[in-house]
């Protein structure tokens, strides 16, 4: 037996449409133009950022400068401190004449005495006339020891000594400062690295055949 086909039914045309899944839509395209208001709003933030860098800038420059000063003003207590230092060192190192009874009071003894705690080098005694005719050197020491006395013995050359003219000492510290020294004891730094020149044949210590004589000091620096 033969079971006929069950007749086919068509849907609606209402229904095809709901059941019928509509296509994605399409994401609508990237306007040409950007929207009113853009150019000036990228101006207002380049202009905030330009406030953030001037301030900062500024900021920074504010905590600097009272830096630099105060480094500065460091460094110049420093140098003054030093200076003084050097100073109160140099003026430790005198010098003087021991002279003979009076009227004549003729110049019997060179003495130099190095009270610092430093030693000093190329020490010498310089005497010399104001129109610069006649001159005498005396070449104390190359190096004069911290707490050490120097005498010269001037013997019969004491008559000889122009002790009544100008005289000063010249030395050189151990930072390499050269001091001219008074008969007043008042140190006046020529500089560093300034050479003394001077003639070797005006040295007194060799043309009299001196010699000196080392004594520790007791009381030094």
């Amino acid at each position: 037996m033969t079971v006929p086909r069950a007749p086919r039914i068509r849907a609606p045309e209402w229904l095809r449409r709901r059941l019928h899944t509509a296509p994605p839509e399409e994401p609508p395209p990237p306007p040409d133009e950007e929207p009113a208001g853009s150019e000036e709003q990228e101006k207002a933030t380049g202009r905030v950022h330009l406030w953030l860098n001037t301030t900062s800038t500024f900021l920074t420059a504010l905590i600097a400068i009272p830096a630099l000063i105060l480094a500065i003003i460091t460094y110049q207590d420093q140098q003054t401190e030093s200076e003084e230092d050097a100073r109160k060192e140099a003026s430790k190192v005198v010098w003087y004449w021991e002279l003979g009874e009076r009227p004549k009071q003729i110049a019997t003894h060179l003495i130099l005495e190095n009270r610092s705690l430093r030693p000093v080098y190329r020490a010498l005694i310089n005497i010399e006339e104001e129109t610069g005719e006649n001159r005498q050197v005396f070449y104390i020491d190359d190096t004069v020891s911290p707490c050490t006395r120097v005498t010269y013995s001037m013997g019969k050359h004491g008559p000889e000594v122009m002790s009544q003219l100008n005289t000063e000492m010249f030395f050189e510290d151990s930072l390499g400062h050269l001091w001219r020294t008074d008969y007043n004891g008042a140190p006046h730094d020529v500089g560093e690295g300034t050479d003394l020149i001077w003639s070797q044949g005006l040295n007194m210590i060799d043309e009299w055949n001196l010699y000196p004589k080392y004594e520790e000091l007791e009381a030094c620096g």
